[in-house]
């Protein structure tokens, strides 16, 4: 009988043994952050609040639109509710070159995302333009939250990475293809709060 409750003894510890990895492992969520990335050209405070980025011409042949979902985490892995997501890019240009939209023009490629309760955001772009600066694609990011920059970053794309180009891996959003062409990628932000 003794040696029946040393094994169930023996079994217990190890369950609890096992419980405390494993609180341990959620504790250190999230496993990094999102890696913060040059502002880059052409922020604009007063973007329009919409989730349509591009012009709807530019978005009629499915095999232009890339739709962008995500969400805003803390460095505590909870999502983050009422975050100002801006995000812009360098749209198509009227010779095809990547262009990004100024001031005294209609601000298309660009965005003020609020997230929703769950810290998500979504929008639908056309894929970014490339241009000679900088010919890598990519989208710039900034979040705030109250007034108070939480972090600057840029969305990359798997299978667009040049050389000469290392963007960190918390940057890179994978594409998924529709059938009729549609792009879809998720970029999760993990952002490292500052603490006072």
């Amino acid at each position: 009988m003794n040696k029946v409750y040393a094994k169930l003894a023996a079994l217990i510890i190890a369950s609890s043994v096992g419980n405390c990895f494993t609180t341990t492992m959620a504790q250190t969520c999230p496993a990094y952050f999102t890696s913060d990335d040059q502002l880059g050209p052409f922020f604009i405070d007063g973007a329009p609040e919409t989730t349509t980025l591009a012009p709807e011409s530019q978005l009629i042949s499915p095999s232009c639109v890339l739709i962008v979902t995500g969400t805003i985490y803390g460095d505590d892995c909870e999502p983050m509710s009422n975050v100002w997501v801006d995000v812009w890019y360098a749209g198509k240009g009227d010779g095809g070159e990547g262009v990004y939209s100024l001031p005294g023009s209609d601000l298309k490629y660009r965005a003020h995302i609020l997230t929703n309760e769950f810290g998500q955001y979504e929008y639908t772009a056309t894929f970014p333009e490339s241009y000679p600066e900088r010919p890598i694609r990519h989208i710039h990011y900034r979040i705030s939250k109250d007034d108070e920059e939480l972090l600057v970053t840029q969305l990359y794309f798997e299978g667009y990475i040049l050389d000469g180009y290392n963007p960190d891996a918390s940057q890179i959003g994978m594409l998924s293809t529709d059938e009729d062409g549609t792009r879809h990628t998720n970029f999760d932000i993990h952002i490292n709060l500052p603490h006072n």
